[in-house]
């Protein structure tokens, strides 16, 4: 078989863009529907795109990472419609970008595309979910045995931290998507619900949440009573197996507070508890280590 042809088996139906999670699974499917649709090869494309065989070969292996500027040589010739080429563009941020913000943002833009919404409608509501902080902490707050379902309430207990649209949106989600059900006294429960998605839209949404509470726990240092806050921290020099240990210890702790919310029947406030470690320093790798 001639180094410019496919080994994949032969599709049967379109492949849906919407539907995939990284630029390079989908490039795999789609060459190959180029190919039996339009019987153009995969040395056809490479030639009107200007890019080389042995390069775009690599890409669909996994060997190379595609640039930028070769996924828009790419979209030119791949027969997708605009709504398409963009998404596949930001896709390509969101998997290959170093910029949290920029992966936040394109992530926002994907969820903007009705296509997208209408494949993945798990995935748009855990990001939605997850990327505003007050839905999480209004999901908490219908546990407080004075809990008011009206925005004005809402917001006072937030410390004026939202709008009183916010806070009207947000019970609406919560509702509408079931993260929040009444039991069969009329009174607010928790459901065990499953927030897991395509792990790219997991772990994107997931970060911008923690950038949102730590700026909140940021501003907490001026803006909290001391005893009402608790914020310690150690610095400490470790090896990467002491690291990890570190890691489990703090699974464990997170674990135990969580149990403390569950059998509490008295509960008076909303808390975050975020545990937090980063490295200060960063080890030059030498040639042999590399």
């Amino acid at each position: 078989m001639g180094k410019n042809q496919l080994t994949q088996p032969t599709l049967k139906s379109t492949p849906n863009v919407f539907e995939f999670e990284d630029v390079g699974s989908f490039l795999k499917e789609w060459l190959l529907h180029i190919k039996t649709q339009y019987k153009l090869s995969l040395r056809d494309i490479t030639k009107e795109s200007e890019l080389s065989v042995g390069y775009l070969s690599m890409v669909l292996n996994g060997k190379r990472r595609l640039s930028e500027k070769a996924l828009q040589k790419l979209l030119i010739h791949l027969k997708l419609n605009p709504t398409e080429r963009k998404f596949l563009t930001l896709l390509h941020t969101v998997g290959e970008t170093e910029s949290a913000l920029l992966r936040v943002e394109a992530l926002s833009e994907m969820a903007k595309i009705a296509s997208f919404k209408k494949s993945n409608q798990k995935e748009f509501d855990t990001h939605r979910y997850l990327t505003k902080w007050f839905f999480v902490a209004i999901r908490e707050m219908v546990l407080l045995p004075d809990f008011c379902n009206d925005p004005i309430w809402i917001q006072e207990r937030l410390r004026g931290r939202i709008s009183l649209k916010e806070a009207a949106e947000a019970m609406e989600f919560l509702e509408e998507r079931k993260l929040i059900v009444k039991d069969q006294n009329g009174k607010y429960v928790l459901p065990s619900v499953d927030l897991s998605c395509k792990e790219g839209v997991y772990k994107i949404s997931l970060g911008e949440f923690h950038r949102q509470v730590l700026e909140m726990a940021h501003r907490s240092i001026h803006e909290v009573p001391r005893d009402k806050r608790y914020i310690l921290g150690r610095t400490v020099a470790i090896s990467k197996k002491e690291f990890l240990k570190a890691k489990e210890i703090f699974d464990e702790a997170l674990k135990q507070i969580e149990q403390l919310g569950k059998t509490s029947d008295n509960n008076q406030e909303v808390y975050h508890f975020e545990l937090v470690t980063f490295p200060m320093t960063e080890k030059k790798e030498d040639d042999n280590e590399k």
